[in-house]
């Protein structure tokens, strides 16, 4: 028990000394505490400056058109945006950027996430960097992407000028990969959805007595938008065929095409309230 006590004291002096040492050798005020990399620089006067103040002003979340931040990291680099980021999934791509540099793009470039993006999100992103291309490099072949959500910022591209194009449509087709980066298939916000098919996810269809693939008609009875040659959907083929529905039709639409199978609607309904739920504004 001496012991037990002695070692005790021990610890005791040897922790207050280290403190006392931090405390008087050491300033542990983190440093940039006032500074925020996700603002244009205080002295930054440019018209692309101006045009990043604008958008916070009006919409509470920061554009940028550089993945470097003002601020910079431990080893005195430029912090970037979203340092070793990957795909949605277990996949890991990494990004290259071709910037937006010249002013009246950036301009059109934000007056077209203003029209066609923001109002279908009832939640603000942290901030949005907006480019010309995002490219990886998958299998040794250079790809693109329209958009990647990652943890500080909504990436979006104008693909070299097509989102200029139909703007409408470009935007409306992003939605689907948005979505799923917050509410992936695996999510069990979703269980409420799955539920109604839960029982033939992957199985084949003589497991439930077809010999052959079920008629379009019997598939839609069981909600199911489709299926396999020789099975049904998994849950994440059938999640992904049912956003696209979600988000192209609203109800009445969905109800003139689906409006005689209770299943379909159901899983609509259903669908449809999860995703308003995480902040998405749909049809």
């Amino acid at each position: 028990m001496k012991y037990r006590i002695f070692y005790y004291l021990l610890a005791l002096c040897v922790a207050s000394i280290a403190m006392t040492a931090c405390s008087e050798d050491e300033d542990l005020t983190p440093s940039y505490k006032d500074v925020n990399g996700f603002e244009p620089a205080a002295d930054d006067n440019s018209a692309t400056a101006q045009l990043r103040r604008d958008f916070f002003k009006e919409t509470g979340s920061y554009l940028l058109f550089d993945d470097k931040l003002t601020t910079t990291s431990t080893n005195g680099q430029p912090e970037l945006i979203e340092p070793g980021w990957s795909m949605i999934g277990s996949s890991g791509n990494d990004y290259q950027y071709q910037y937006i540099t010249d002013i009246d793009e950036q301009r059109e470039a934000t007056a077209l996430i203003k029209q066609y993006l923001l109002p279908r999100f009832s939640f603000k992103m942290f901030s949005y960097l907006l480019v010309n291309e995002l490219s990886y490099i998958y299998y040794g072949d250079k790809e693109t992407a329209t958009n990647y959500l990652g943890t500080r910022t909504l990436v979006i591209s104008m693909n070299m000028g097509e989102a200029y194009d139909s703007p409408e449509e470009y935007f409306s087709s992003m939605m689907i990969d948005i979505i799923q980066g917050k509410l992936d298939y695996e999510s069990p916000l979703l269980k409420p959805f799955y539920a109604y098919c839960e029982q033939y996810y992957g199985y084949d269809y003589e497991d439930f007595g077809w010999e052959d693939k079920p008629s379009q008609e019997e598939l839609w009875e069981l909600g199911f938008t489709g299926g396999n040659s020789y099975y049904f959907y998994y849950k994440k083929k059938d999640y992904t065929t049912w956003l696209e529905l979600v988000l192209n039709n609203t109800e009445e639409e969905f109800s003139e095409l689906y409006g005689d199978y209770p299943v379909m609607m159901a899983k609509y309904r259903t669908l449809k309230e999860i995703i308003e739920q995480q902040g998405f504004v749909l049809k």
